[in-house]
Parts: structure tokens; C-alpha cells; sequence
């Protein structure tokens, strides 16, 4: 029996290959998860190939590694009839369909093959979807990633610049995150759309929560205890003191402890600025306020409610027209003896002074009586500090 030399047969060792046949086709069905295809030779023979297998520009079986694109149906490609006539067709490659008019500038009569392609320049390398997003690797060094117009990272080799362009911007981490965001305007009466940069910092990277969150921007509203802020969980409690900066465009908090869940958080601080020059300090601790130089002064809030005011140099205090001048020492408000502003003999200096008037209103027949009551206080420092002020 004479053996057919256009037929392989079977066996480690293989002769007898057929001519390879190359088709146009056109994907009519594609099977994702089997990896394979349905094509139709609707321009030539008019064959229908099932079953052929999706190739990739490069693959790999060990992890599946590689250059993998899954075709859509509509995709115009080459399929080959392999030269060993038991291996099935499989898709070569894709193939564009000629038109005229549509590339050349000089010559609109000349056929092209661009196919809605986006433009080019030699050298360069663009993936993209039918929804525009995708990759470009231009020539020169430029890079850039597309989401969308409103959404796109672009990487200038050049001066090694990183440029990204977006209408929100979102950014989680181990130690914490951040948020650029873009209100919609349908929540302003105005119609405007407010603005806000959001950031929470963890103090260890295992910690529940967060210790310091910094917002900034426009629309920035004054939160209630168990408020949800709609993308970092909860607040935690608002200051008490909150009547002042209503409309914060600047607010910063931090937390006692940052390892609780987030709608748990206790504030230990909290500052807030306004366009209108308003500021705001809240906290639970005490406050030191110092500054530094050749002499320093330092003012210190404690949280019992007293004030001292320390300096190395001279301190003047001026309450209505009268001043007390105190050199290189300390002023204390609101502890020890002092039932004045300052402990600093102003009730005896103040009631010379008063006495002194009170013989001239007398010499001119002037009733003086209230002001002797009034000397008799100061003689026995009956004026509280709170009283000098709203009295």
C-alpha cells in the first residue's frame, strides 16, 4: 500500500507535512473561559472554524505569564491551517481592513489601513480598550497610563516628572490615607462644587485608627459624634467649642489614642481656620506658647484654669489706661493670694489713687461716697479678676 506523502502520519518523527494555508476571517464568538474562538471566512471560502484556540503575543504555562489579549467579536484576523494536517487552525494574528481617504494627507485618494487607530509616531507602543483607556509608550522617554480623560498618570523621562490629572484622587497605605475630592454641585445651594483634601495618618501601622486627620478646602462641615464620613468610617467626638469657625476651610484634629476602632476616636486637639480670619484652638491638655530668641517668652494655659506668663526680659500688662511693669519675672493669673488681675500691689496703688480724688471731690463739695466704698474694696482686695473685667 502506497503511503499518501500529503498526509502525516503518526509517530515521534513526523514527514509528509501539507501545504499551510493562511485565511482571512473575522471572530463571529469568543469563549473566555475556554480560551477559544469561533471565525468565519465570510471573505473567502466562506468556512466556519470552531474551536480554534486564542493565542498571545508571548505565553507561558508555568503561571500563566506573558502578553495576553482576549479578542472581541468583529476582530478581523489571520487564521492558520497548520502544515500537519491534524493540528487545528489557530489565529496568527490580526489584520486591519484597507480604506481610502483616511491616511494619507497629501495624497486622499491612497489607501490606508488605520482603522480608527489611534495616531502614531514610529517607535511608539499604545494598548488600548474601545473605552479609551489603556497604555502609551511614546518615544522620548513619555509614559502615560489612561483611565479616562479626567483620569490619567503621565511619566516624563525627561527632568523625571510624574504628572497626574483626575477628578478625584484616592490614596490607602499601611500608615494611613488620603482623599482628593470633588463634590457634586447638586449639594451646594449655590450650585458650586466644593473642594477637600483629606488626611489620616496612623501612628503604627497595625493601629485600628488613625491620631491626626487634616482636611482642607471648601464645604468642610463641623461633625457630630458617630457622623459617617462616607469613606474613612466614622468621626469621632466634635470639640465642645465649635460656634466660632462654622465654616472651616482648614481643620485640624489629633487623638489620644490611635489603636480604636474609628467611631471611637477622643480628641485631644482640634484647630480650625475660616476665610474670615477666625481661629479656633480646642484640646484637653495644656497649652505652651513659646517664643524663642535672645529673650524668651512663654505663655502657659494650664487645664485647672490658670495663666502664667514667663520672659527674660521686661513684661508690661495693660488693662484700660493702667500699665504694671515687671522685669525678668513671672505674672500668674487665677492661684495664690491675688483677688486682682495680677498680684502685683495694684488694689493699694489703686486706692491711693482713689483717695486722692475722693479729697478733691470733697474740697469741691462733691458727695464721695461711692467712691469711698470703692477704695475700702480695693484696701481689702475685694476685686476678682473676673470682676475688673465686667465691672
Amino acid at each position: 500500500m502506497t503511503r499518501d506523502p500529503s498526509r502525516p502520519h503518526s509517530g515521534r518523527a513526523r514527514d509528509g507535512f501539507a501545504p499551510v494555508r493562511i485565511i482571512a476571517g473575522r471572530v463571529v464568538d469568543v469563549d473566555p473561559t475556554r480560551w477559544m474562538a469561533e471565525v468565519k471566512a465570510e471573505e473567502t471560502t466562506g468556512q466556519t472554524f470552531r474551536n480554534i484556540p486564542i493565542g498571545s503575543p508571548y505565553a507561558h504555562p508555568f503561571d500563566g505569564e506573558g502578553l495576553h489579549i482576549m479578542p472581541e467579536p468583529g476582530a478581523p484576523v489571520w487564521v492558520v491551517l497548520s502544515s500537519e494536517g491534524d493540528y487545528p487552525p489557530y489565529i496568527s494574528g490580526y489584520r486591519a481592513y484597507t480604506d481610502k481617504g483616511a491616511s494619507s494627507q497629501t495624497n486622499p485618494t491612497k489607501p490606508g489601513a488605520r482603522m480608527n487607530r489611534p495616531p502614531m509616531n514610529p517607535g511608539d507602543i499604545f494598548i488600548r480598550t474601545r473605552d479609551r483607556n489603556g497604555v502609551k509608550f511614546r518615544r522620548g522617554g513619555v509614559t502615560e497610563i489612561l483611565g479616562s480623560p479626567l483620569s490619567r498618570t503621565i511619566y516624563l523621562a525627561r527632568g523625571g516628572k510624574v504628572y497626574t490629572i483626575c477628578q478625584n484622587y484616592a490614596l490607602d497605605t499601611f500608615g494611613g490615607r488620603i482623599r482628593w475630592l470633588v463634590a457634586r454641585s447638586v449639594k451646594d445651594p449655590a450650585g458650586k462644587q466644593g473642594t477637600s483634601l483629606t488626611a489620616a495618618i496612623k501612628e503604627y501601622a497595625d493601629d485600628k485608627g488613625h491620631v491626626v486627620h487634616l482636611e482642607a478646602g471648601g464645604q468642610l462641615k463641623l461633625p457630630v459624634e458617630g457622623d459617617a464620613d462616607g469613606d474613612s468610617g466614622t468621626y469621632g467626638a466634635p470639640p465642645e467649642s465649635g460656634e466660632l469657625v462654622s465654616a472651616p476651610v482648614l481643620r485640624l484634629r489629633i487623638y489620644q489614642d490611635g489603636d480604636v476602632a474609628e467611631d471611637s476616636l477622643q480628641e485631644a486637639s482640634s484647630l480650625a481656620f475660616d476665610k474670615n480670619g477666625q481661629i479656633e484652638l480646642a484640646l484637653v491638655g495644656q497649652l505652651n506658647i513659646e517664643i524663642r530668641g535672645s529673650k524668651n517668652v512663654t505663655l502657659r494655659l494650664a487645664e485647672d484654669g490658670t495663666a502664667e506668663l514667663e520672659a527674660d526680659t521686661t513684661i508690661t500688662t495693660t488693662v484700660g489706661e493702667l500699665s504694671t511693669v515687671n522685669d525678668g519675672e513671672t505674672v500668674k493669673v487665677g492661684e495664690g493670694t491675688a483677688k486682682v488681675l495680677y498680684d502685683r500691689d495694684f488694689s493699694s496703688m489703686a486706692a491711693a489713687a482713689w483717695t486722692q480724688v475722693s479729697a478733691i471731690g470733697k474740697a469741691v463739695g462733691m458727695p464721695t461716697t461711692d467712691i469711698d466704698a470703692m477704695i475700702t474694696a480695693l484696701e481689702l482686695e475685694a476685686f476678682t479678676s473676673d470682676k475688673l473685667e465686667t465691672e
